[in-house]
């Protein structure tokens, strides 16, 4: 290929001032791609630039990366970063088989199918190894840059303060500027430590993604089809995903992810059937047009990392990190190259600018970590709002959480909002552009055209798909139920409260699925399970759903079961609706809904219109885990507790404080005290803020035991000792 030379700038050019820095030798650590930009945005500014790669010379049309055979979408705004770093690249790229294509040849699916909306955005989606090939193509007709493989940097040379050259197993490499291209591993920070200096602090985002990949023949089929398929995951809900994409040589390289240690089978049987159970056909019908999967290989991705200087921390001149040694993203969403592209050509444009070693150096932190800082809080807002992923997270107040999961919603069938985040995908636009009035009105006039077009099985009253198999479910009146079937005996139901999921009896299940049968179900509209449109909150109602719920799971037998807090509504509502449905009955922290009781003063507030609602939505995490910590609930299963809520979550416990009337507990009260003289009952109690216990006396329970030292939320602060004293009653 050809590629015009950029101009080089010489050392009496720029700012008169900086007529003495020098600019005669660059040296880039690492021949991947953050590294062949680095280099190319240096050679316009320095006489000679060395390229050091401890791996060897990759054969070619391949790249020296590890994950070089993965697919590799470049952004809008990483590829007119290339293209100004190499004119005429892209069209090389094009000639070479890469696939240009619009966001209108997508097929889109998250938590419902997108509408297909024409748009001026064009990328690029190319294997690795045709990039990276093309690049180092283009490298090699530049006389001042050399590209050394086989010879590793192992430290630093530094003078007064500077960095003034690399250590390489044969001798001491002299620079004017030493560009850290090295990756993750960011080579730099260990080579600073060695020599004593300050190093930034590395912030993490812990996902344990793993994902395997397999490329396939484009069918005639899909000849005319879309360019692309996306399948993402959605928190709390999904952690699976699915991608495909048209790349050069008439080929599909098709993805399949998963967060949290799942790793997506490399078998083709189990390939497929992965690809089967997400929630949209569009990969699966893709891979059954195909005979022969080949060979599948699988990779791991454990976090997203970012490094940050200390405050009154900097680099020491003459030394710049680069790509992944500045942050490394969640593959998932396809950031990273381009902003390493963005970052060579902020580069290009501040040697321009004539600064002296540290001014560069410092310069560059700064510019870098503005250009990090977009794609870094996107992958923040979508990763960490899985509650199991490990990481600080950024306090975003509920309004604002809920107005831009709207707008996502939005951009599934409104264009001018599509395409607004299209800008913001592509790094083309800050996030803000959301929050403009305009935008706003265009959000909240699409919601029901979003509910319309996204009804199905994962709108909001049904969130979980048919899939995967790791989380048990079944499905009632055709809305799915996560409920996790554990150990093998008698079978006994666990039953969550408010605002818990069933993660509230991980400890007591721990020790009893050795003893019985334990089944633990998400309750409607909280953690991963749907709400069944005939579902009632009311106190009749739920009974009515707990029997739907074990006919589901084919149990016709009586069953123990297991209630706390609101839990034990259900469990009694079971005990008096289906008292044939009931073996044996335990309730933890539960009232027992006598007259004269009167609902503790937060359900008095969410029993109230309007008040509720505002209650829920200015609820923020640390006064969430303040006040449940103060009654005994361990920080971080409080924190834990807190992001498992989600917006159905809040409306359900809205509608089951609502559904319940206090003036009808009179009725319900010798109900209950008929059902407990049928069906052995036992309750365990503490010293309860929210529940009064006389209570417990109104049960009519053969069994009250009450420990003073604990408090409401007994399955979390004393789960040894609900796991002792159901084992007992039960006679497990």
């Amino acid at each position: 290929m050809t590629c015009l030379p950029l101009r080089r700038v010489s050392r009496t050019q720029g700012d008169p001032r900086r007529i003495g820095v020098q600019r005669q030798h660059a040296v880039v650590v690492g021949a991947s791609m953050a590294g062949l930009v680095a280099a190319r945005a240096a050679a316009r500014h320095y006489d000679r630039v060395t390229v050091l790669e401890r791996q060897p010379e990759p054969p070619p049309g391949t790249s020296v990366a590890a994950q070089g055979s993965m697919i590799h979408a470049l952004l809008q705004a990483g590829s007119d970063g290339l293209e100004a770093l190499f004119p005429g690249l892209r069209a090389e790229l094009v000639g070479r088989g890469a696939m240009v294509f619009t966001p209108d040849r997508w097929q889109w699916w998250w938590r419902g199918p997108a509408v297909s909306i024409p748009s001026s955005q064009r990328n690029l989606m190319l294997s690795r190894a045709l990039l990276e090939s093309t690049v180092r193509e283009a490298m090699a007709g530049l006389d001042d840059v050399e590209i050394q493989y086989g010879r590793s940097a192992h430290g630093l040379v530094l003078d007064q303060g500077a960095v003034v050259g690399v250590r390489t197993a044969d001798g001491d490499l002299d620079a004017d500027l030493v560009l850290d291209c090295t990756g993750r591993a960011a080579a730099s920070d260990r080579w600073l430590a060695e020599q004593g200096l300050a190093t930034p602090r590395v912030v993490e985002i812990g996902v344990d993604l793993r994902y395997s990949q397999v490329t396939i023949p484009v069918s005639e089929v899909d000849r005319i089809g879309p360019l692309g398929m996306a399948i993402q995951p959605v928190a709390r809900i999904q952690p699976r995903s699915g991608m495909a994409l048209r790349v050069e040589g008439e080929r599909w390289h098709v993805i399949l992810a998963s967060y949290f240690g799942e790793q997506p089978p490399t078998d083709p049987d189990g390939f497929r059937t992965f690809a089967r159970d997400l929630p949209a056909p569009y990969i699966a019908d893709l891979l059954d047009r195909t005979s022969d999967l080949g060979t599948i290989t699988s990779y791991r991705f454990p976090s997203s990392r970012r490094r940050e200087w200390p405050k009154g921390a900097q680099p020491p001149g003459g030394l710049v990190a680069l790509g992944d040694s500045v942050a490394s993203f969640n593959p998932l969403f396809g950031q990273g190259m381009s902003v390493a592209v963005m970052e060579a050509v902020e580069l290009d444009r501040l040697l321009g600018e004539g600064l002296d070693q540290h001014e560069l150096a410092v310069a560059c932190r700064l510019r870098f970590a503005a250009l990090a800082e977009q794609p870094w809080q996107f992958v923040n807002t979508v990763d960490l709002s899985f509650p199991e992923a490990k990481g600080q997270r950024t306090t975003v107040p509920e309004p604002v959480a809920v107005y831009l999961d709207a707008a996502f919603r939005a951009s599934l069938v409104d264009p001018v909002v599509r395409r607004i985040g299209e800008r913001i995908q592509n790094l083309q636009a800050p996030v803000t552009e959301l929050l403009k009035p305009s935008v706003a009105l265009r959000v909240l006039a699409t919601r029901r055209q979003w509910q319309e077009q996204c009804a199905g099985p994962w709108y909001e009253r049904d969130p979980l798909p048919d899939a995967p198999e790791r989380f048990g479910r079944v499905r009632v009146d055709d809305a799915p139920i996560r409920m996790d079937d554990i150990g093998a005996g008698h079978p006994t139901l666990f039953l969550h409260g408010v605002p818990e999921t069933s993660e509230c009896w991980a400890g007591v299940v721990e020790r009893l699925s050795g003893q019985m049968r334990c089944l633990v179900p998400d309750l409607p509209g909280f953690g991963r399970s749907g709400i069944p449109p005939s579902f009632e909150p009311s106190k009749e109602g739920v009974g009515d759903f707990t029997a739907a719920l074990l006919d589901a799971a084919g149990l016709a037998e009586p069953v123990d079961v297991v209630g706390h807090d609101f839990g034990a509504a259900f469990a009694m509502s079971l005990a008096i609706e289906h008292p044939e449905r009931v073996r044996r009955l335990v309730v933890t922290a539960g009232a027992g809904y006598a007259a004269g009781y009167t609902w503790h003063p937060n359900a008095r507030c969410w029993r109230t219109p309007v008040l509720g609602e505002v209650e829920w939505a200015v609820a923020n995490e640390p006064v969430f885990v303040s006040l449940l910590s103060r009654d005994g609930v361990p920080k971080d299963e409080a924190a834990a507790m807190f992001r498992r809520i989600t917006p159905v979550t809040k409306r359900m416990i809205l509608r089951l404080y609502r559904g319940f009337e206090p003036s009808d507990w009179g009725t319900w009260e010798p109900r209950m005290q008929a059902a407990t003289a049928r069906i052995p009952t036992m309750v365990l109690f503490g010293d309860d803020p929210y529940l009064p216990s006389w209570l417990t006396e109104r049960f009519g329970a053969e069994k009250v035991v009450r420990r003073r030292e604990y408090g409401h939320f007994l399955p979390l602060q004393a789960p040894d000792w609900v796991a002792e004293e159901v084992a007992g009653f039960l006679g497990a």
